[in-house]
């Protein structure tokens, strides 16, 4: 069953390659905690030097421990990419 967690949002805490399958956040708590077959959608934002979107990856996330997230890359028609340290982590919803 898909999660939710209403306007939850933090920042990477360590980079992630574009294969990383576990992503460490800054403040994990504001997320669900999955178990079973439950999960819940984040999506990675990265920002220009003016606070403006670029670009965009949304994942799906089966298990969260503290502040480290096991997700699944690339959902959504969206591709797997690198992140910085600092870059936004947001819950998504579904657009269904």
């Amino acid at each position: 069953m898909q999660l939710f967690a209403n306007n939850a949002a933090t920042v990477l805490a360590a980079s992630a390659g574009s294969a990383s399958t576990l992503l460490t956040v800054a403040n994990g708590a504001l997320f669900p905690a999955p178990s079973g077959s439950d999960y819940f959608l984040v999506t990675l934002i990265k920002l220009d030097a003016n606070g403006n979107e670029t670009g965009w990856e949304v994942c799906k996330t089966t298990f969260r421990n503290g502040n480290e997230l096991t997700v699944i890359r690339a959902q959504e028609g969206t591709s797997a990419q690198s992140w910085a340290a600092g870059d936004r982590v947001r819950a998504a919803a579904a657009t269904h």
